[in-house]
């Protein structure tokens, strides 16, 4: 499974929650190959070449990880999506709530 180098890992999310104290949803290691700061250095020629003759990344640029890393982060972006909909569908709620107040009040 590959990722993009400097691919920003965890991405910020909608609301403050407590699902996951022990960050098993998505691991909190430190990967210096999505680094953003380290982009320029690991854009240098003989340093590209080594990583990829070590196997770290593909021809293409892209970070070599496991199986097991790549299924997590599906899994973490999956939670965001869901949460992100979860609250757009209670605001939804709510401005439908409002806007029937508002009819009620109208109709009076």
């Amino acid at each position: 499974m590959f990722v993009k180098r400097q691919k920003k890992l965890h991405l910020p999310s909608a609301q403050f929650h407590l699902e996951d104290p022990c960050c098993r949803l998505l691991r909190t290691e430190y990967n210096c190959l999505h680094d953003p700061h380290l982009q320029a250095y690991y854009n240098r020629k003989d340093t590209l070449q080594s990583l990829k003759s070590k196997g770290f990344i593909t021809s293409s640029g892209k970070v070599v990880c496991s199986l097991k890393e790549f299924n997590e982060s599906r899994q973490y972006l999956t939670t965001l999506k869901l949460e992100a909909e979860k609250i757009r569908r209670q605001e939804e709620e709510k401005l439908q709530q409002e806007l029937a107040e508002l009819r009620n009040l109208t109709q009076d």
